[in-house]
């Protein structure tokens, strides 16, 4: 075996990916190397959490949980939380939000990335394998994917969103692609990047993400608003308003914070009733690690009750479970974006989606974000093929019916 130092790691891979590889028997000498260091990661959190745990106050859980956010730092803080309620388990200093894995840069392996010109010609040689391999899959059939949630215009597709755009659509069979609103400024970009040319099967949805309200809380102006009614009223690829909603993972959820965000939802639910179109909601509760005393799905719900949505709704990146999903059918949200988060193994999640009607699946990836494992590339719509088959095997049906429901219902809602 080579010199530690000589091993040369050039991708920012996904620990869990290592994990995968090493117990289906990939005993290659970087794979052994990379287990090792995981291993050795694994250890020296434990025995550094287990040292501080000693230390906390056992007295009552306020006590507890108050000296664990002033003492135990941002890295520490979650899993002696979790140690205190019970629910740790000593590989979980490996996990992230979401139960997702760390990544080497996260447990501070050093990664030699390739030439960046190399590093986007291997990707789009990878895109092709993967678009040609769904395409083979689907046969004969005339299948095509909708893809209800994406984001092509992010800087970091700068340099590839045509080609792959392309790749996706012409080989892949992703048909359709929704691209909704992070902050204001995108309702416009998307409109100079994807107004042109060959690009009719991509469609908008204009809004403004919650969680950056607090960038431009001032800048909303009657004349903005007066203008967003203007785009929304006057683009025909517009087909939502969104993303619209709450987001609690903030790092600073104050009550000025959270009301100011429940307001904004209210009125972008106001808009969309009065020009006509759905709503795509981001709802996201606060982070494991973040002791928010408040609930996003529940605020979500009051405000919709309050605020009936007219036309149709989306509860985009749905992680929730059947309780969940009922208590959002019961104010008229019957739609829900299932993405990558179905293949983390949630069990709350998994139930949700496996007793949910099959009117109210779409598909969708949140691309770049929301990965199925630990590829170093950036996520795409060319996922949704692997979590149509994660959602068929729940539900004890084919992929190809999927594909084809989600289809149905993306049109029905959207289109």
């Amino acid at each position: 075996m080579r010199n530690e130092a000589e091993i040369i790691i050039r991708n920012n891979y996904s620990i869990g990916l290592v994990l995968e590889k090493y117990n289906d028997g990939d005993r290659s000498e970087e794979t052994v190397y990379l287990k090792e260091k995981i291993e050795e990661y694994t250890k020296a959190m434990n025995d550094k959490i287990g040292r501080l745990y000693k230390e906390v106050p056992k007295d009552s859980k306020e006590t507890a949980m108050k000296w664990i956010s002033e003492n135990a730092g941002d890295e520490l803080a979650p899993y002696i939380r979790m140690i205190y309620l019970g629910t740790y388990k000593p590989e979980d200093v490996l996990k992230c939000n979401w139960n997702r894995y760390k990544t080497l840069k996260d447990i501070d392996i050093n990664i030699t990335e390739i030439d960046y010109a190399v590093k986007l010609e291997n990707w789009i040689q990878e895109w092709e394998s993967e678009a040609k391999r769904i395409n083979k899959a689907l046969g004969n059939t005339s299948l095509k994917i909708f893809e209800s949630h994406a984001h092509y215009n992010l800087s970091l597709f700068d340099e590839v969103y045509p080609k792959l755009l392309e790749i996706m659509h012409s080989v892949g069979r992703i048909d359709k692609i929704i691209i909704p609103a992070v902050e204001y400024a995108t309702n416009k970009q998307m409109k100079k990047l994807f107004d042109s040319p060959g690009y009719d099967y991509i469609f908008y949805s204009f809004g403004s993400h919650p969680k950056y309200l607090w960038k431009e809380e001032d800048e909303w102006t009657d004349a903005r608003w007066e203008e967003l009614r203007s785009l929304l009223n006057s683009d025909p690829k517009c087909v939502a308003v969104g993303e619209a909603g709450l987001d609690y993972s903030v790092d600073v959820l104050d009550d000025h914070n959270r009301n100011m965000q429940k307001e904004f939802f209210s009125r972008f639910i106001k808009e969309a009733n009065a020009v006509g179109l759905p709503v795509i909601m981001h709802i996201r509760p606060a982070d494991f690690d973040n002791n928010c005393p408040y609930d996003a799905d529940k605020d979500a719900i009051e405000i919709i009750k309050n605020n009936p949505i007219v036309n149709g709704a989306v509860a985009h990146c749905f992680g929730g479970n059947y309780d969940t999903v009922k208590s959002y059918m019961n104010v008229g949200v019957k739609y829900f974006g299932i993405g990558g988060r179905i293949t983390y193994g949630e069990k709350g999640l998994t139930e949700a989606v496996k007793k949910m009607p099959e009117e109210s699946i779409l598909l969708e990836t949140d691309a770049p974000y929301i990965k199925l494992n630990g590829d170093p590339k950036p996520n795409t719509s060319l996922a949704l093929f692997d979590i149509a088959k994660k959602i068929a095997e729940i539900r004890g049906c084919s992929m190809e019916h999927i594909i084809e429901t989600s289809y149905v219902n993306g049109l029905r809602l959207f289109l």
